[in-house]
């Protein structure tokens, strides 16, 4: 069953290359990565036996592992970490991604795994998820490392890290999409706020003229 490809989400940035990788803005990814990288011994990329996840064992909520099928048409879940989606996946172990009841899953994850497949490199995602009140941020990073002999991916190892608050890099999504709103949340506040400054004069006024109109 192939996957059905969707549009990218637009705030998603996803790049290639072991240098990407090792420069992931989490540490527990360029961990993960460094991990990786001595199993490799300076070959295209380890084995799935040959890479063991002992030192990283305190991150390990955080990874994903799929297998390659049909030469990256699609993708079956081995591993998927309680930490990787935060409570929004079900239990997809052994269930191909093209399952997955989450379309946005299946193409966000699906297009790295892809690319890791096409590439035979490693890949770095990172996405900025907008909070639902527009003022609270998440930062979703994650990278996918290929395993297999040669230079032919098999498997894919993952890691996803989720880090709340805003950034220096995310002021830009914040002018263009969140700002806005927030201004338009702002004009209404201060609308709101003339309406009932202007009822309280009023009525602080109204024994006055009261006064003044009372024939002396």
């Amino acid at each position: 069953m192939n996957m059905q490809i969707v549009a990218p989400h637009p705030t998603s940035d996803l790049s290639r290359g072991c240098e990407v990788a090792a420069r992931a803005e989490s540490p527990d990814l360029r961990a993960f990565y460094e991990n990786w990288d001595r199993a490799r011994n300076g070959r295209p990329m380890p084995s799935r036996r040959e890479l063991s996840l002992v030192p990283i064992k305190n991150l390990l909520r955080h990874i994903h592992l799929y297998d390659v099928v049909d030469t990256g048409h699609d993708f079956r879940t081995r591993v998927i970490g309680t930490g990787v989606f935060l409570g929004r996946d079900p239990d997809t172990t052994g269930k191909l991604l093209s399952e997955h009841p989450d379309a946005v899953v299946r193409s966000r994850v699906g297009q790295a795994l892809r690319e890791v497949v096409n590439t035979s490199n490693p890949v770095r995602v990172k996405r900025i998820r907008p909070g639902e009140d527009r003022f609270h941020i998440t930062h979703v990073e994650s990278v996918y490392l290929p395993l297999g002999t040669a230079d032919k991916a098999e498997q894919i190892v993952a890691m996803t890290i989720y880090t709340h608050g805003i950034q220096q890099a995310d002021f830009a999504l914040l002018n263009s999409r969140i700002a806005p709103a927030f201004k338009h949340d702002i004009f209404v506040w201060l609308f709101r706020l003339w309406k009932s400054g202007r009822r309280i004069v009023l009525n602080l006024m109204k024994p006055m003229v009261k006064r003044a109109s009372t024939p002396g």
